[in-house]
This record gives structure tokens, C-alpha cells and sequence, in this order.
């Protein structure tokens, strides 16, 4: 699933602790929200990483539903293991999106967030996500189109070179303006398109854009010099210094439908 991306232990349990922050704890909720399960429903986490979602799904679709996770990393999966390892209404299974390892109409609900930008065959995995369904089955598909990122700073070519450098980690950055006619080749039916911004005006180690700010520093050590990565890193500091920090980003939330 994660072609150009490899969740190794530590970059697992980074990515966990960032699903603890307060901005991405209002995005599940968000995206629970959105979900609106019903009792006795069986549902597919795509890409569930470390099971925080699948564990709040199972709370809501009681002990005669279903959740079920699947991701391409093995230590994901043993984090959602471990953390679901109370709630006996959960599964979990290693497989890619393009792959489901699943009989044909067998969920009453799919979701994925963050996860089809990290897609190869983008195709192939909504025709997945269509197989599975069942009849009149509903999924939750949640990306980011990076063009939407502002990012106040002083050096707007030091910036746009860094993010490109970094977007680089994954197969498409813009999937969102693609995926409506990418829905409709998969006859799967577009009933709702919302925006979920995340905005931060401080930078600290409690938002999401520190977070993805040393994410980026990460990646970058692959290919630019240390007093580059740092100076890019230390604009950010000072603009939350002088009280000029902004951050946005806007996550696209398609609610789609299989027709029966």
C-alpha cells in the first residue's frame, strides 16, 4: 500500500503518538462522525495503522458487528493488536489496497484516511473498495491535495523546494482534485464532498504541523545538507516567536456510495 513509504517500528510509533495530538484526535472524531455506523455493521479500515479508528468503530457498532483492519505494516498491526486486544468485534490482517483479501460484498462500510495518496494502482483499489462493498454499501475516503498547504514563512523557494522534495514519499500529493471521475469509473457513487481543514497558529509539539514539520526534517536528511534542513526548521521556530505562525491544510472527505 505504502509503495514509496516503509512503516518500520520507529516511524510506526511516531506515527502513533502524532494520532494522540489533539488535532488528529478531532479528526477521528471527525471522521466517526461522518461514518455514522449503526449497530451490527461490518466495516473495513483501510489502512488502519495502529487501530485508534478501528478501535473507536468497534465501541460503536456493538458486539454483533464487525471491524476490520488491514495494513502492509506487520508493526501497525501488532499496535492495533495490542490496543484492541479488549474488544473481541475486531480483526485484523496484513494486505494491501489494491489486494483486499476479502469474499466480494462483504462489508456494510469501508473508510480510509490518509491512505490511497500512498497508493500505486489507485484503480485497482476503489475497484476493491467497490468489490467488497455490499449492495448499497457506503465508504468514507479521506486525502489530502498538498496545494492546499499554507504555511507562513520567510523563504517562499526554500519552502516550495522542500515540500517538493518531500512529497516525493508518496505515489500522489494531489489524488483529491483525480478521485471524482476515479469514483465514477469504479461505479462507485459520490453523494457528499466536504473539507476538513487543520489549522494551527502556534507551533508546538502538540500540533500537527510539528509533526509533519520534523517529518519533513526526516526526509530531507536524504538530500540536502543539515544547515539547510535546520534553517528551514528555525524559520518556523522564530515565526512562532515573533506571534506570525500559520499553518493550514485541508484534508478532502468523499462520501461515496455503491449502488445496489
Amino acid at each position: 500500500m505504502h509503495a514509496r513509504f516503509a512503516f518500520g517500528q520507529n516511524s510506526s510509533e511516531r506515527t502513533r503518538n502524532t494520532y494522540l495530538k489533539p488535532d488528529i484526535v478531532q479528526q477521528r472524531q471527525y471522521t466517526l462522525d461522518r461514518l455514522d455506523l449503526k449497530r451490527d455493521e461490518n466495516a473495513l479500515d483501510i489502512g488502519c495503522g495502529p487501530g485508534l479508528l478501528v478501535n473507536e468503530m468497534a465501541k460503536q457498532t456493538g458486539q454483533n458487528g464487525l471491524i476490520t483492519g488491514v495494513d502492509p505494516s506487520q508493526p501497525m498491526l501488532e499496535m492495533a493488536e495490542k490496543l484492541c486486544r479488549d474488544q473481541n468485534n475486531t480483526l485484523f490482517q496484513q494486505a494491501d489496497a489494491e489486494a483486499l483479501p476479502f469474499e466480494s460484498a462483504a462489508f456494510d462500510v469501508a473508510v480510509s484516511v490518509q491512505v490511497l495518496e500512498y497508493v500505486h494502482n489507485i484503480d485497482q483499489a476503489l475497484l476493491e473498495i467497490h468489490r467488497v462493498l455490499k449492495p448499497g454499501g457506503r465508504a468514507l475516503i479521506i486525502d489530502t491535495d498538498w496545494d492546499s498547504l499554507v504555511w507562513n514563512n520567510s523563504d517562499r523557494e526554500r519552502m516550495l523546494n522542500a515540500l517538493k522534495i518531500w512529497q516525493s514519499h508518496r505515489e500522489d500529493s494531489f489524488l483529491p482534485r483525480k478521485l471524482p471521475a476515479k469514483l465514477r469509473q469504479a461505479k462507485l457513487s459520490l453523494s457528499k464532498l466536504s473539507i476538513y481543514p487543520i489549522i494551527n497558529t502556534a507551533f508546538s509539539d502538540q500540533d500537527y504541523s510539528y509533526f509533519l514539520a520534523k517529518s519533513i526534517c526526516n526526509h530531507l536528511t536524504d538530500h540536502l545538507p543539515s544547515e539547510q534542513i535546520n534553517n528551514w526548521f528555525q524559520d518556523l521556530v522564530s515565526k512562532d516567536d515573533q506571534n506570525d505562525y500559520f499553518f493550514s491544510l485541508n484534508r478532502y472527505v468523499f462520501e461515496v456510495i455503491k449502488q445496489p
